[in-house]
């Protein structure tokens, strides 16, 4: 396994969801009409193309083995014979990306699709295990991302995230975390302090220019304090704010 290209897929795909999410919202701005409601949805037809019907299931199959808990050894089926904790799995989750009202769960199964699809081609059958090697551990990581589905992944056994079983997915998360530099335009709303790597761990000291702004996003990092378990090194942020 390339652990450099896994990080890859994780890192740039992330959040090609957010079109998805906010395209309700971004058309009743367009609009400027307080009558109207807009409801965005994903149809079932999504689920029928062999692309994503597969991607749900390997991917539903992965959760559910890291929610198992798996030992050292314990090896993965790669989805080959489903049960009703995939199954359960694959239903929320169909649900939440038909809602549209997760990037992180829309962005997951946009970018492991796509490369299944392209992997089903029959020239591409000695590339099939990078499909299982490198994307679909990339794309759960893409699904616990946000802070805001912890909630719900507690009842699926995903949270706290496992930094032991899925350490892409707990890399992600602390980065994202902290990383609202330059997030929304050239106005930064966030200046980076310090990043300091040790023998022990990583430390991210970030200040927020405007304590307002910082009051709206607070509820993150409060979340990232519980977010991890099993940390193979320490992953901490400290946040400066400015003074009333």
């Amino acid at each position: 396994m390339d652990v450099e290209y896994c990080w890859l897929l994780t890192a740039i795909f992330h959040d090609i969801g957010r079109p998805h999410e906010g395209a309700a919202c971004m058309l009743e701005a367009e609009l400027e009409d307080d009558d109207i409601a807009i409801s965005v949805v994903g149809k079932n037809t999504r689920w029928i193309r062999d692309n994503y019907n597969n991607a749900r299931r390997i991917l539903a199959s992965l959760g559910a083995f890291v929610a198992s808990g798996p030992s050292a050894g314990d090896a993965w089926d790669v989805g080959a014979v489903p049960d009703a904790t995939d199954n359960a799995l694959a239903t929320e989750w169909t649900m939440l990306y038909d809602e549209m009202s997760s990037h992180a769960v829309i962005s997951a199964f946009n970018m492991l699709a796509s490369i299944v699809d392209q992997a089903s081609a029959v020239d591409e059958r000695k590339n099939r295990p990078f499909v299982v090697t490198h994307a679909t551990p990339a794309a759960l990581a893409i699904l616990l991302h946000d802070w805001r589905i912890w909630n719900a992944a507690k009842k699926w056994r995903l949270f706290p995230v496992d930094s032991g079983v899925i350490p892409m997915a707990a890399l992600l998360i602390f980065i994202d975390t902290w990383d609202d530099f330059k997030r929304k335009g050239q106005m930064s709303p966030i200046t980076v302090e310090s990043f300091v790597v040790s023998e022990t761990g990583v430390r991210v000291t970030v200040r927020w220019l405007k304590a307002g702004e910082y009051e709206i996003e607070k509820i993150k990092y409060s979340a990232f304090k519980r977010a991890l378990k099993n940390k193979m090194f320490d992953m901490s942020i400290a946040v400066k704010v400015p003074s009333a």
